[in-house]
C-alpha cells in the first residue's frame, strides 16, 4: 500500500512511499483509515526542529498521522468486542 512518509532529518522531506500490507496479529486490530489529524508531534517532526534529534530518534522511513479513525478491517486472534465494520478512532496514548 502507498504511504506518505518522512525519508530523512530534514525539514520537509516527506515522499510517498510503498509499505507491505498491515496484518492483524494476534491481539491486534487492523484499520482502514477515514480521518487523520496533524498535531504538534507531526509538525515538529516535519520540521525537524533544533534539537529534535536528541530526543527523537526514528527509523527512516517513518509513517506520521498517530491520531486517526477509520472502519475495522480484520481483526486478531483474542480480540473482542469489536467488529469488522465497525467505525472506530485511536488514542495513541493507551496500551
Amino acid at each position: 500500500m502507498r504511504a506518505v512518509a518522512k525519508v530523512a532529518g530534514v525539514d520537509g522531506g516527506l515522499q510517498a512511499i510503498e509499505v507491505p500490507d498491515a496484518q492483524a496479529g494476534p491481539g491486534q486490530v487492523l484499520l482502514r483509515p477515514v480521518g487523520n489529524g496533524i498535531c504538534g508531534t507531526d509538525v515538529s517532526i516535519y520540521h525537524w526542529y533544533p534539537g529534535l534529534a536528541a530526543r527523537y530518534n526514528p527509523a527512516w522511513p517513518l509513517v506520521m498521522g498517530h491520531e486517526f479513525s477509520g472502519y475495522v478491517e480484520a481483526l486478531g486472534a483474542d480480540v473482542t468486542g469489536l467488529a469488522v465494520g465497525d467505525l472506530v478512532t485511536v488514542n495513541p496514548h493507551l496500551t
